[in-house]
């Protein structure tokens, strides 16, 4: 692992995974990244971040920005995205 990531982080990553099951959040090493699908009936959106605590700063938002609205039970589903929207190579 090039870019070891600090252990609260990972701690961090292994919460998140159980509260959202669905979407995928994998280590690219050889590039040196993170990044997460988020299962859609559009197919789904991608984030990129080369640090796992911004990746996950960006899950958290998204989940937030879901809860906020009212949608649905947060438990349940991923972190949703507003509808209309294309996040698809959201890198920051």
């Amino acid at each position: 692992m090039r870019n070891a990531e600090p252990l609260a982080q990972l701690f961090r990553l292994a919460r998140f995974r159980a509260q959202h099951p669905r979407v995928i959040i994998t280590q690219h090493a050889s590039f040196g990244y993170w990044q997460a699908w988020i299962p859609a009936s559009n197919g789904g959106s991608v984030f990129t971040r080369y640090v796992l605590s911004d990746l996950l700063d960006t899950l958290d938002e998204l989940a937030a920005s879901e809860r906020g609205r009212g949608a649905g039970d947060p438990g349940a589903a991923p972190p949703g995205l507003p509808h209309g929207r294309d996040h698809q190579g959201d890198a920051r």
